[in-house]
């Protein structure tokens, strides 16, 4: 009787008694990384059975590393979970010979023989649960459970739920644990990686949680996240959920279903045929196999030989099966990962686009293509900046993503491939190709070309960022240039009225030298005139001309003539004097205005082309109503109307006064567009007791986006020296009167540029701009 037909009532018994499930999941792993011969071979060992305690071969508390190898980690923590032994799988067609050293192992077979300690498993009657671990980066779990009540969706679904606490559960920390300088003034979580390894919240490598949490199911590339910080995501992206959505289940003595494509010709069909009856008796050993195992493991674990140990472990690993599992990994990737990340990047690309294309100030607004469902990550509202960084964030982290095709490449995937090309150059090669299954043909295909055209899009749109970064540079360079070219304009001006005298304080010398004048006059007159003859040295000066022969009106003609001369030399030697220490006083006063305050305010809104007539004719887009003239100043219409004082105070209440336009200058770009820079000289009000002298430079672009022509506000920049500092209130005032005594009234219908206070939530440098309102509001 042959070995199969007297297994054969064993397995039978068995699997009338017993079912069996397995479930497993591939990570990116390699030799390396599962095991070293150098840091691992001191604790290798034919066979382990872990204590009560669940210290396993790593007693020492401080021999617990997350990062270990794959083998060592293994060791580490599922003692901790309640398995009970463990078993190294050296590889090969035979047991290595007794005496010699024993090969590196290329997997770990491990055992627990009291489901019921293990987590998931508490409500669930299995008998046995084994997890095998290879160097490829497979685990598969396997277990047995009796039929009864307990069906096999429940059996699956306690098997989900404990991979999902041995991988970490619901960890999704990225958080050292570790207090640094450069973590100084954030607080350490609770939830941390050091936490993970020392209190063995999971069984993954530090490379392995590098992978995921960085590459494959990485929170902060999540928009929410990294635009808005918004609370509550990271439960979205654990450990747990991720290897739940990635585990594949099948039955571990059934082949698991495959993709084959439809056979055409009869050589085909014959093929298939006897692929059909090989896979069926490969289903008859898979189940003797298993059948065996189980028995043996249930009755004495001691009595499994390492033929019934390899065996299973080769069963574990079947290329059906690896087929399986990658398949399943590829198709929750390629969903999870690339397409979420692929769609994220031409949102980026979208957002970007949408704010580089307002330097050419369309008319009509760029419409692109968003779905109409609304997705929850939405990028929107961000800037340029904002969306450079995301993109640098992406492309630092997507070598993580694909590095795991290099591992795929030395796998499952690969072995076809080589097969394949071999047989072509082979001078025996059947006339039939090797039938397509999920080992040539699935998802890994197009897995891959959706990573190839995710990093195409990546670099296209990084060449496009540097392209806007260097126009923004060019940018820069002309802001700076304009800036420059304000200062020299503002200095030609004050150089132009360094000795310029307001009308206001020219009336005052005026009245001031007329006063000294007139008050000589009256000294010089007392001495002159005596007891109503004239005396003094004027009658020695008549006696030369005959005087007393002369009449008395002469004499007072004479008189009059040398008191106008006294006058009108008091009065040019008065305005002189008052007219060079006003400007030395001037001169000194702008020598000591060492505070200088800038406000550069870039708008991009459509300009009224009204304001432009006021600008150039009134010095100011919003004209302020000239105070009223009153009482004595109303009779005498030649007075300036600020000697009353009425008028005064209505004038220093004004937020600014003395408007007017000074220079103006026209850059010509191109045959459509011009610059016009329209530079204005004011007096704003910033409190009650104090006006600054300010210039005010307009830069308005003419452009001609179709037949029409249209005017942009570009910028505003407003510029003062003070010899005082001003307070914070007058700042706030000052942005607050430009804002809407100098932007505002340019500005089309709908466009506001609001000067923010600083106890409101939208505080954010004191100024802020709304874009187009639907609903204009009232005094708009």
């Amino acid at each position: 009787m042959s070995a199969p037909e007297q297994q054969a009532p064993e397995q039978q018994a068995l699997e009338q008694k017993f079912h069996f499930a397995s479930a497993g999941f591939w990570l990116p792993c390699y030799q390396s990384s599962f095991f070293s011969h150098t840091d691992d071979r001191a604790n290798l060992r034919p066979r382990y059975h872990f204590t009560t305690t669940g210290s396993g071969p790593f007693a020492d508390r401080a021999a617990v590393k997350l990062e270990a190898n794959i083998f060592s980690r293994l060791l580490m923590v599922l003692p901790h979970k309640h398995y009970t032994s463990a078993y190294p799988i050296t590889g090969g067609s035979s047991a290595p010979p007794v005496g010699e050293a024993q090969p590196d192992p290329v997997g770990i077979l491990f055992l627990a023989d009291n489901p019921r300690a293990l987590a998931g498993f508490e409500a669930c009657p299995v008998k046995c649960v084994t997890l095998f671990a290879n160097q490829d980066g497979f685990y598969v779990w396997t277990v047995a459970y009796e039929d009864g009540k307990t069906k096999k969706p429940s059996v699956e679904a306690a098997l989900k739920a404990h991979i999902f606490d041995l991988v970490g559960g619901d960890f999704a920390s990225h958080h050292s644990g570790i207090e640094s300088e450069k973590h100084a003034s954030i607080a350490v979580p609770v939830s941390n990686l050091k936490r993970y390894r020392d209190e063995h919240l999971g069984m993954l490598t530090f490379f392995q949680l590098n992978i995921i949490l960085e590459g494959l199911h990485n929170v902060n590339l999540d928009p929410r996240v990294f635009f808005k910080s918004e609370p509550g995501i990271e439960k979205e992206y654990t450990l747990g959920g991720f290897a739940r959505q990635v585990t594949a289940l099948f039955d571990p003595a059934k082949r698991p279903p495959h993709r084959v494509r439809p056979a055409k010709g009869a050589h085909k069909q014959e093929a298939m045929e006897q692929a059909r009856k090989d896979e069926a008796a490969q289903d008859e050993v898979a189940q003797q196999t298993v059948a065996s195992f189980f028995t043996r493991s249930l009755e004495d674990p001691a009595t499994l030989d390492w033929s019934a140990l390899q065996a299973f472990a080769d069963l574990c690993v079947s290329p059906r099966i690896q087929a399986h599992i990658l398949d399943e990994f590829l198709a929750v990737t390629e969903v999870l990962t690339l397409k979420r990340m692929k769609q994220r990047i031409e949102r980026c690309r979208r957002a970007l686009l949408e704010e580089l294309i307002e330097v050419t100030h369309r008319r009509d607004p760029l419409v692109q293509a968003e779905p109409p469902d609304g997705p929850i990550d939405r990028i929107e509202e961000v800037t340029e900046a904002q969306l450079r960084g995301y993109i640098m964030l992406v492309a630092a982290k997507m070598p993580l993503v694909a590095n795991v095709l290099l591992h795929l490449d030395d796998l499952h995937y690969a072995h076809p491939r080589k097969a394949k090309a071999a047989s072509k150059n082979a001078a025996n090669a059947i006339a039939d190709p090797t039938i397509p299954t999920s080992e040539t043909y699935g998802p890994y295909h197009s897995w891959t070309g959706l990573l190839r055209a995710l990093q195409y899009d990546l670099t296209s749109l990084i060449e496009a960022i540097s392209q806007a970064r260097t126009d923004r540079m060019l940018y820069e360079q002309e802001q700076i240039h304009a800036e420059q070219e304000t200062l020299a304009e503002i200095q030609r001006l004050n150089e132009r009225s360094g000795g310029a005298i307001s009308p206001a304080h020219s009336v005052a010398i005026s009245v001031m030298s007329n006063l000294l004048a007139l008050f000589a006059v009256v000294l010089a007159a007392g001495p002159l005139i005596k007891n109503g003859r004239v005396t003094f040295n004027l009658e020695a000066i008549l006696t030369i001309f005959n005087a007393n022969n002369l009449p008395g009106a002469l004499a007072l003609v004479l008189l009059g003539i040398m008191l106008i001369a006294i006058y009108a030399l008091i009065h040019f030697a008065a305005q002189r004097v008052l007219r060079v220490g006003y400007r030395i006083f001037k001169r000194d006063f702008q020598l000591d205005a060492k505070y200088y305050y800038e406000i550069d305010a870039r708008v991009d809104a459509p300009f009224q082309l009204g304001a432009i007539a006021k600008l150039l004719d009134h010095g100011a887009p919003h004209p302020l109503k000239p105070p009223q003239r009153k009482g004595l100043v109303r009779l005498l219409g030649f007075l300036p109307v600020e000697l009353s004082r009425a008028a005064r105070r209505e004038i220093n209440e004004q937020p600014y006064k003395y408007p007017r336009r000074n220079s103006y200058r026209v850059e010509r770009l191109e045959k459509s567009e011009a610059l016009h820079k329209i530079y204005i000289e004011t007096s704003i009000c910033v409190s009650e007791r104090r006006h600054i002298k300010a210039v005010l430079v307009y830069e308005l672009l003419f452009h001609r986006p179709s037949k029409e022509h249209d005017y942009i506000f570009k910028d505003l920049r407003v510029v003062s020296t003070h010899a005082a500092e001003l307070t914070r209130e007058e700042i706030i005032t000052l942005k607050q009167v430009v804002a809407d005594y100098f932007i505002n009234p340019c500005l089309e219908m709908g466009w506001r540029f609001m000067a923010v206070m600083p106890s409101s939530d939208n505080y954010d440098a004191l100024f802020t701009i709304t874009q187009p309102l639907e609903t204009p509001p009232e005094g708009t």
